[in-house]
């Protein structure tokens, strides 16, 4: 896992890179928007390793019923928002979908885990906010 983080990492600064060397979209935007949609593409896949990895069975991952550190909790979450940001700057409504499929799911497996109903009703709404954007792109 440490060594796909740092690919993800290098392909993640890469993007920036070649952002930087562009200076902004109008210089040429469809370049742009290619190394967009890569940028987004390794904050999206970063972030679905981060969630595999956080509730894998064994391994170090945890049980079911066991709580979440909420600081990894936001380790998993903050690539996946950054992933869906891009993809709505780019209007790329199917990947932006997909991107909020898989916060949903993060949501929805931090949820069950709760470990005082507090917490529970405020994780609720992000857990279920994703899902009616997905549902409504792929069967809208």
């Amino acid at each position: 896992m440490e060594h796909l983080e740092r690919l993800l990492g290098a392909a993640v600064d890469d993007c920036y890179v070649a952002m930087e060397i562009l200076g902004d979209r109008s210089t040429d935007p469809r370049t742009w928007d290619h190394i967009a949609e890569e940028l987004a593409m390794a904050y999206l896949t970063l972030g679905v390793r981060r969630r595999q990895a956080l509730f894998a069975a064994g391994g170090g991952g945890h049980h079911l019923t066991e709580p979440v550190n909420p600081g990894a909790a936001q380790r998993v979450a903050e690539p996946l928002e950054k992933a869906a940001d891009t993809y709505a700057s780019l209007g790329d409504a199917r990947q932006l979908a997909a991107t909020r499929y898989q916060a949903g799911t993060l949501w929805s497996r931090l949820w069950m885990r709760a470990s005082e109903p507090r917490r529970a009703r405020e994780r609720l709404p992000q857990a279920l906010g994703p899902s009616p954007a997905a549902h409504a792109c792929f069967f809208g």
